[in-house]
């Protein structure tokens, strides 16, 4: 079984800018260069990279899942290269659907642009950093309310929290598995791959699509995924991933359920 068809979601970082990064200090964006500090970073996302991205990971490596176009940016901060291209994607693998993680203070007047996401997903910061009420209720409006059926679709607004993840390793808890990275692949504005959100500095060395390739990116992911996704983590299991501080990613997500069943299979056959 091809790695992408494990994943529920490929995040490709569409830009560096949060407006809300001076006001939260907690999140890996308010470092600005330093969280990228030890990768590479001489070649970016633009626009046709991202398409052809999309498209190797749909053809060659059967990715099925979401595709989302922020890691720690602010999508909406580019609004019209945004929607550019989610176009271009849409009309090149129609099969795959969009979605959209925004703070949601900066949605548009007009919405029905962003028609073109299947889900949408308001993270309300609240106070002065909550979204306008009535562009919340004008989305949807156009795009609906958020349901589950099978596959998330429509609006969901979230509640916003910053946690601790900037502190550094915890204790260790390789005794405990994790199997985090089958929800979401990150890459970078940069195109440095990473493991999930948590791994917001690259440490588990996955690598980058940009100068090492797609498939070699894929083969570490999978060798790295091993040594974390058994019964327990294995002794070559990246020290960020055995002293993170999120110990409870035992199960499977249900963002996309075909991904899910694949992935289930996947670590069934390996834990034998």
């Amino acid at each position: 079984m091809k790695v992408g068809a494990l994943l529920q979601i490929l995040s490709l970082e569409l830009g560096l800018g949060c407006n809300l990064c001076a006001a939260h200090s907690l999140c890996p964006n308010a470092l600005k260069a330093d969280r990228y500090a030890g990768l590479p970073r001489q070649y970016v996302l633009d626009e046709a990279t991202i398409v052809s991205l999309v498209e190797t990971f749909y053809w060659e490596w059967d990715f099925r899942g979401w595709v989302n176009f922020s890691f720690y940016n602010e999508p909406l901060l580019d609004l019209d290269r945004l929607l550019r291209v989610a176009t271009r994607v849409t009309l090149m693998v129609p099969e795959l659907k969009l979605m959209l993680i925004t703070n949601g203070t900066l949605l548009p007047a007009d919405p029905r642009p962003l028609r073109v996401f299947d889900w949408i997903s308001v993270t309300d910061y609240g106070g002065a950093h909550a979204p306008d009420l009535d562009r919340l209720a004008a989305l949807t409006d156009v795009c609906g309310v958020g349901r589950y059926q099978p596959d998330p679709t429509g609006v969901f607004v979230n509640r916003g929290k910053l946690d601790g993840r900037l502190k550094g390793p915890g204790r260790d808890r390789a005794e405990r598995p994790c199997v985090y990275p089958f929800k979401d692949l990150a890459i970078d504005y940069f195109g440095n791959c990473h493991l999930c959100c948590y791994d917001w500095r690259g440490e588990a060395h996955i690598g980058n699509v940009l100068i090492d390739g797609v498939p070699a990116c894929l083969t570490r992911w999978e060798r790295v995924v091993k040594s974390i996704a058994g019964h327990r983590m294995a002794p070559d299991a990246p020290r960020s991933c055995r002293c993170c501080r999120r110990a409870g990613f035992q199960q499977l997500e249900r963002l996309n359920v075909s991904a899910k069943v694949h992935a289930q299979d996947w670590l069934d056959n390996y834990r034998k």
